[in-house]
């Protein structure tokens, strides 16, 4: 649930960089700058600003969310950057809560210990088996043993 959380927050935070973006590359426009400049102004900084490895699941929505701000928001950008941060919001509140109550936490950790400690011992058994194949003294035993402890 943390890591939801976590990647949610970022993916605001990214939003609203984004947000901040497009509304300067609606500036440009409102200042008499050529439409495609403010674009290629929009999409460099969210590109170069998503780069930034704190906003880690935020990083793709800057440039995006710019972008949209910037071709879709028109006149009512400030009505749209609102809607479109609550609307984000609310998905990452429905994502949490669902991984919170629907989906049962996976326990890793455990999984993890138990997948090393049968690699330790196939190995362990198979180095049985070749040292036993190169003192030509082939027997069963090793493998007889691997088969009790899986």
């Amino acid at each position: 649930m943390a890591g939801s959380a976590r990647a949610g927050a970022q993916s605001l935070a990214g939003l609203a960089i984004g947000i901040a973006l497009g509304v300067g590359g609606l500036g440009i426009v409102l200042l008499g700058g050529p439409a495609v400049v403010a674009v290629a102004v929009v999409i460099a900084a969210g590109i170069i600003i998503g780069g930034i490895r704190v906003l880690g699941a935020g990083s793709d929505w800057v440039a995006i969310a710019g972008l949209f701000v910037l071709l879709l928001g028109g006149t009512a950008a400030d009505e749209f950057s609102v809607s479109y941060l609550l609307t984000m919001a609310f998905g990452i509140i429905v994502g949490v809560l669902t991984n919170l109550l629907v989906f049962p936490p996976l326990h890793l950790r455990r999984v993890a210990a138990r997948l090393s400690a049968l690699r330790d011992a196939t190995a362990t058994a198979l180095d049985d088996i070749a040292d036993a194949l190169q003192r030509d003294r082939a027997s069963a035993e090793p493998a007889s043993e691997f088969r009790d402890e899986a």
